[in-house]
């Protein structure tokens, strides 16, 4: 870290690069995941989408939190490099995560128990109310991404 910070790049390019290469390897696992576990469900392609959206969400909320926090927390005065991570940033990480996921539950959970409640007793569905919960859920990922690249950015403007 301290030579990235002494080479002649700007911080927000070296933000953008980790950022990237730890997003663009979880976003294509995570995609390939929710294809292979939906496998059984290839008649209903709308639950693959949705998934596979919401996969990309979480990836996107979840690496960009957990690259902030590891830079507003890290101590980079410290000698030792074991020590550099630190145990707040993994903790507070672990609990936003929790409830993140649980907002995320309580979001899909009555359009998704909706839509396999008209699957089972073959009544139609309007897929409308999935769609606006899986908007919702975007967008909460969209505006923590968000905040969380603001936040992680201007951590790397700091003097270590």
């Amino acid at each position: 870290f301290w030579s990235m910070l002494t080479a002649p790049l700007k911080r927000s390019k070296i933000y953008t690069l980790k950022m990237l290469t730890a997003l663009l390897p979880l976003c294509v696992v995570s995609v390939l995941l929710a294809i292979f576990s939906h496998w059984s469900l290839e008649g209903h392609p709308l639950l693959l989408i949705s998934a596979s959206v919401i996969m990309i969400s979480i990836s996107s909320a979840l690496v960009s939190l957990n690259l902030t926090a590891g830079s507003y927390f890290g101590n980079f005065k410290e000698k030792s490099p074991i020590k550099v991570a630190s145990s707040q940033s993994a903790t507070l990480t672990f609990l936003i995560s929790i409830v993140y996921l649980t907002i995320l539950i309580a979001i899909i959970f009555l359009p998704l128990n909706l839509y396999f409640y008209h699957a089972l007793k073959g009544g139609e569905y309007s897929s409308g109310s999935l769609w606006f919960a899986v908007g919702a859920f975007v967008a909460i990922s969209a505006a923590i991404a968000t905040f969380a690249i603001v936040m992680g950015i201007r951590t790397l403007k700091r003097d270590f």
